[in-house]
């Protein structure tokens, strides 16, 4: 649509322009579609109050307005913001979210450190059939790594079907953290024996967990 690509541009004034001609001619009382377009371009522009603005003016919100809002505000750092309304859209029941919205609350839940939040939305995910997306498995490994619990953290990475350098990054560097540097070195050469070629990350990460192992080792010995 035409606001969608003014926001992809960068265009605001004529972005706004649009919404004044569509405030004018009533547009938001049958096409969620162009709402969803309008919270989506001031997102772009982080201008989070218009977008919010939009959408509770909005008379018919679908998944993609739902969307919108969340990541919305997960992507300009109110993440508090984000699940709220991934929340209320829960509560309220009409729409369900799809694995996209679940993916802006998984990226927020990471970004807080909120592991309880994020087990259910990860619960959401199952039930709603969408543990085996790519993009969700991803989005869980990453929300558990961030909040700092390994045991799910491990649990998700052995559920990845399709292990990418993502997915063996993350879990090289939760192993890192916990000074688990066995499994570190193990895993760092399973990267290689999956037939995927490790970056300056995946190493970076390794290095990081040894420096950890050995500052602990000689505070001990010198304790």
């Amino acid at each position: 649509m035409v606001v969608s690509a003014f926001a992809e541009l960068g265009l605001i004034e004529n972005g706004k322009k649009i919404h004044g001609l569509v405030s004018k001619l009533n547009l938001f009382d049958d096409n969620s579609a162009v709402g969803s377009s309008l919270v989506y371009m001031y997102s772009k522009f982080g201008f989070m109050g218009y977008a919010s603005n939009v959408f509770d003016e909005m008379p018919l919100r679908d998944v993609v307005s739902w969307t919108a809002i969340v990541k919305g505000y997960v992507e300009n750092g109110e993440n508090g913001k984000g699940l709220e309304y991934l929340c209320l859209m829960c509560k309220n029941g009409e729409v369900r979210p799809n694995f996209r919205t679940l993916e802006g609350g998984f990226q927020a839940c990471g970004n807080l450190g909120a592991l309880v939040e994020g087990k259910c939305l990860h619960g959401l995910a199952m039930k709603y059939g969408f543990g085996c997306y790519q993009v969700v498995q991803s989005s869980v490994l990453s929300m558990y790594s961030r909040c700092g619990s390994f045991e799910e953290t491990y649990r998700s990475f052995c559920e990845v079907d399709e292990k990418d350098l993502f997915s063996w990054t993350t879990i090289i560097s939760i192993y890192a953290k916990c000074e688990c540097i066995g499994k570190c070195v193990d895993m760092f050469l399973k990267v290689e024996d999956s037939g995927i070629t490790p970056d300056g990350m995946v190493i970076s990460c390794v290095l990081s967990g040894l420096g950890n192992a050995m500052r602990t080792f000689e505070a001990k010995a010198s304790s």
